[in-house]
């Protein structure tokens, strides 16, 4: 499984696209991995949604998102992705599987300088960091509140 920040959000399995459904819910799996292993409580997911005026029907809203999106990510990851945990939901996966996270330790590798360094490892990894970027950051999130600080 793979999922894209790097421009538009994206999840990719064996060849196959993720249909990620509505922007909120776009918007829902997009936080939840840029705090990949994290909690997210309910209340946060509802604030970095819908700011300071939620509809009344926000918590209700987050656990239909949270199911839509288990029943497309689950079939392609053959595991559970988005679990339920006091007080809100976390996303479990690999950090190397979200290509910012991988973009971010590559680059890191690349331009860290050690006693017995390779120069051509190191361009390597820069070049396969380069590779991972499809566009500006959450390109899809541009005028999100949630997603500024990545940008």
């Amino acid at each position: 499984m793979e999922y894209k920040l790097l421009g538009a959000l994206t999840v990719r399995s064996n060849g196959q696209t993720a249909d990620l459904g509505r922007p909120k819910q776009r918007a829902l799996l997009a936080i939840l991995l840029l705090h990949e292993g994290e909690v997210v409580p309910t209340d946060r997911l509802i604030e970095l949604l819908w700011g300071a005026k939620p509809p009344r029907s926000a918590a209700h809203s987050i656990q239909v998102y949270v199911s839509e999106l288990r029943k497309t990510l689950e079939p392609l990851a053959g595991r559970r992705v988005i679990v339920t945990r006091t007080p809100g939901y976390t996303l479990e996966a690999d950090r190397d599987a979200i290509d910012i996270f991988r973009f971010e330790r590559l680059v890191a590798e690349g331009i860290r300088k050690s006693p017995d360094g390779n120069p051509s490892e190191r361009a390597s990894k820069l070049r396969n960091a380069f590779e991972l970027w499809k566009g500006p950051p959450l390109s899809d999130f541009v005028y999100e509140e949630f997603a500024a600080d990545t940008i």
